[in-house]
């Protein structure tokens, strides 16, 4: 580890003793606080009365950082306050990203209407059977969609239908599935996970705040952290709220589409996230299906073509490479020839 830091043992003593944040990194510290003297090894090294030289570095390091006071306390601090920006910055992004995804999926029109769309095609396919005229149905369905497939094309689904009907009729409805980067984001994450880690940042903080609340606290560790912890818990207080109400939506969010109250948010959101995912795949195998059929058309239309000229030449139509007149070119050269004009000098010649 000494190694490691490479930093002398008096360095090291000096900056712990008084909270220089600054001299190490964040690595470093959480080497540090995995090498602290035990109660035993204190005993043993105070009992030493040997040749101080002969001493190896582990040991000389152990005697000269073991009586700073509160020694594990001060390390755990510095490494708290040298985390707590990055933590809150990833809990945050957590926590809009979730509030974002329940918000599409709560209030969007658009969502609604795509969903209105398959409930409507279900009921029409389903007919007047049992399973038909349903009032809604759970989101987990959406995954049969790409089962049902195409008696003349089986790569064909229904979800490829839907997509195309939208596009040629509700563009505007079928655009949202591009906006769906919050939902894929945290499709895999967990909310109850969120809420872990925001209450362990702020059982990290309660240690800090007794240690300051000591009339004893050493003067050090109060100055580097008594400036600080009052921004820092107006920040995190902040934080808790946000988590909570984000927790919060999400049950409202699992009773508005009748979902289990014990539903995980990386179950529901990754059903939404997974059928977002398939449309845009469906829009791109419509699109290639559609200029597929397109070429295959035109190649039809061109054979077409061929097979008709060849009949007309077969039956002493014109040559081949000779211009064919169009039917009005036709009429007057069929007129021409009723009247005579144009054969006199052909007939004078006969004469």
């Amino acid at each position: 580890m000494l190694r490691g830091i490479k930093k002398d043992s008096d360095f090291i003593k000096e900056a712990l003793e008084k909270m220089k944040e600054d001299a190490f990194t964040l690595d470093e510290l959480e080497s540090l606080s995995q090498f602290i003297p035990t109660e035993e090894e204190k005993r043993d090294l105070l009992a030493f009365d040997g040749d101080y030289a002969l001493l190896g570095n582990a040991d000389k390091y152990f005697i000269e950082i073991m009586d700073i006071p509160n020694l594990q306390m001060r390390i755990s601090s510095l490494i708290y306050k040298l985390s707590f920006s990055v933590s809150v910055a990833e809990l945050k992004n957590k926590c809009e990203a979730f509030s974002a995804a329940i918000d599409i999926t709560r209030n969007d029109k658009r969502f609604f209407a795509i969903l209105e769309t398959v409930l409507a095609l279900g009921n029409y396919m389903n007919g007047s059977t049992r399973r038909g005229g349903t009032y809604g149905f759970k989101l987990s369905s959406l995954k049969s969609l790409q089962e049902v497939k195409s008696v003349k094309n089986s790569s064909l689904t229904l979800l490829h239908y839907i997509v195309d009907n939208l596009q040629s009729n509700s563009k505007d409805i079928i655009d949202i599935i591009y906006e769906l980067d919050d939902i894929h984001a945290i499709s895999k994450e967990n909310i109850d996970d969120l809420i872990t880690s925001v209450s362990k940042l702020s059982t990290g903080m309660k240690p800090i705040q007794d240690a300051l609340n000591n009339p004893e606290c050493e003067k050090y560790y109060a100055r580097v952290l008594g400036k600080w912890l009052p921004e820092a818990s107006e920040t995190l207080g902040e934080l808790v709220g946000f988590a909570n109400k984000v927790q919060e939506d999400f049950k409202d969010l699992l009773n508005f589409y009748a979902e289990p109250p014990a539903t995980k948010s990386d179950q529901f959101f990754s059903i939404i996230s997974q059928f977002g995912k398939s449309c845009e795949a469906c829009i791109v195998e419509n699109i290639r299906i559609k200029e597929e059929e397109e070429k295959e058309k035109k190649r039809l239309e061109l054979e077409n073509k061929r097979a008709s000229q060849q009949v007309r030449a077969s039956k002493g139509g014109a040559p081949t490479g000779m211009a064919i007149p169009s039917q009005g070119q036709l009429d007057q050269i069929l007129a021409q020839m009723k009247s005579g004009n144009g054969f006199r000098k052909r007939q004078t010649d006969i004469n």
